[in-house]
C-alpha cells in the first residue's frame, strides 16, 4: 500500500481547527474573551491517522480507551477499573486522542527500556564477539544437547528460534534500529567499555542478527558465529583479527580472488607475508610452513576449479605446527560439509 497518495488526500480533506488554517491566514479567530471554538470531528486528527482510517487499516483491537462499536468520536469502551482509560494516552477524553487514535506500535504505555524481549546481548570488547541468551522471563530456545539430536532439516528450522516472550510471535522481528537506548550515561559508557552486557549499536550486535548467528553456528556445529555484511567483510575480519606485522599465511592457490588480492596487495604493506600453494598436496603444505606462519587458509571445494583439500589432514598439520586452520566453506555450505567437525578452527 502506498501511503503518499493517502497522506496527500488526508491533508487536502482534513478539517482543521480555526487556529490552524489550511491555506493563507484563514478566517479570523473568536473575539477576545469569547470561548474558543470546539475542536474538529476528531480534535484535529493527524493526517497519517486519518489516512490509516480512510484506507481501512486497523489501529489495533478494541480495548482500553478505544472507541466502542457503534459509538461516535471520543466515545470509548471503558475499563472497569479505570473508566477514563489508561493514563498518559488521553483515555476516553472526548475530542482528544485516546488509545484507539494511535498506530498499533505506539500503544504500549510503558517506560523506555533497553531490554529486548527474550534476548540478552553479551559484549566482549569493542569489536569482540556477541552471544544472546534467553532472559529468565522469556521462552527458552532449544538447548544445545536437544539441538544435537535433531536431523539437518529440523535443525535448520529450530536452531536460533524461540517464540517472542512478549507477544508469542514465532517469527523473529526485524530490528531495524541503528542504536539502542541506555538507562543512564553511565550504563552507556559501561557497555561501550565492555563492562556490561547489552546492545549498543546494530553493526556490533542486533537481536535479529543474533538469531541468524545462532542458526549458522548450529548448522556448522560451532561454538558461535559472527555475521558480516558481505563475504569479503567476513574475510577481512578474519585477517584483521588474527594477523599482525611479521606474520605469515599459507593459503590455497585457487582461493577466492579478492581474498588473495587483499593479502598480497594490502596486508603485505604492513609486513604480512603469504605463500600460495596447491593445498591438495600435503607435503607442499607442510614444507611451506615457516616459524612465523600463523594461519593456514584453504578453500575446498575451490570455486570454480572444484579442487579438493583434505581438511582433516590439514588440521593435523596445524595442530602439529601450532597454527590456526580457516576454511572457506562457501561452495559446499554446512549442508554438504562441516569443516569444524573435521578439525578446522574457523
Amino acid at each position: 500500500m502506498a501511503l503518499r497518495p493517502l497522506l496527500a488526500e488526508a491533508e487536502e480533506k482534513e478539517e482543521r481547527p480555526p487556529s490552524l488554517p489550511a491555506q493563507g491566514r484563514g478566517p479570523p479567530g473568536p473575539p477576545r474573551g469569547a470561548s474558543p471554538a470546539p475542536p474538529g470531528p476528531r480534535g484535529g486528527e493527524a493526517p497519517v491517522l486519518l489516512a490509516f482510517r480512510r484506507a481501512g487499516l486497523p489501529l489495533g483491537p478494541p480495548g482500553k480507551g478505544r472507541r466502542a462499536p457503534g459509538k461516535g468520536p471520543g466515545e470509548t469502551e471503558a475499563d472497569p477499573g479505570n473508566p477514563l482509560g489508561p493514563p498518559g494516552l488521553g483515555g476516553g477524553d472526548p475530542g482528544g486522542h485516546g488509545e484507539g487514535d494511535l498506530p498499533p506500535l505506539a500503544l504500549a504505555n510503558t517506560p523506555l527500556t533497553t531490554e529486548i524481549p527474550g534476548r540478552r546481548g553479551t559484549f566482549q570488547g569493542f569489536c569482540g564477539l556477541f552471544s544472546a541468551d534467553p532472559s529468565p522471563g522469556g521462552t527458552d530456545p532449544m538447548k544445545k544437547e536437544e539441538l544435537a539430536r535433531l536431523g539437518l532439516d529440523s535443525l535448520t528450522v529450530h536452531a536460533g528460534e524461540s517464540p517472542d516472550p512478549a507477544f508469542g510471535a514465532v517469527a523473529p522481528p526485524l530490528y531495524q534500529t541503528s542504536t539502542f537506548a541506555f538507562d543512564s550515561p553511565d550504563q552507556g559508557a559501561a557497555r561501550f567499555k565492555g563492562e556490561e552486557e547489552g546492545y549498543i549499536y546494530t553493526r556490533l550486535a542486533n537481536p535479529t542478527i543474533d538469531r541468524l548467528e545462532e542458526k549458522i553456528a548450529a548448522l556448522e556445529g560451532g561454538a558461535g558465529a559472527l555475521a558480516c555484511s558481505t563475504g569479503m567483510g567476513a574475510i577481512a575480519t578474519l585477517y584483521f583479527s588474527l594477523l599482525s606485522a611479521g606474520d605469515h599465511v599459507v593459503a590455497t592457490s585457487s582461493l577466492y580472488g579478492p581474498s588473495r588480492t587483499l593479502l598480497e596487495k594490502q596486508f603485505s604493506r604492513f609486513g604480512v607475508k603469504s605463500t600460495w600453494v596447491d593445498t591438495a598436496d600435503l607435503d607442499l603444505v607442510r614444507n611451506s610452513i615457516l616459524p612465523e606462519t600463523k594461519l593456514l587458509y584453504i578453500e575446498t571445494p575451490a570455486n570454480p576449479t572444484i579442487r579438493l583439500t583434505d581438511i582433516a589432514a590439514c588440521a593435523e598439520i596445524c595442530r602439529e605446527k601450532g597454527l590456526l586452520l580457516a576454511v572457506d566453506n562457501t561452495f559446499a555450505s554446512p549442508i554438504l560439509q562441516k569443516p569444524l567437525e573435521l578439525g578446522a578452527d574457523i
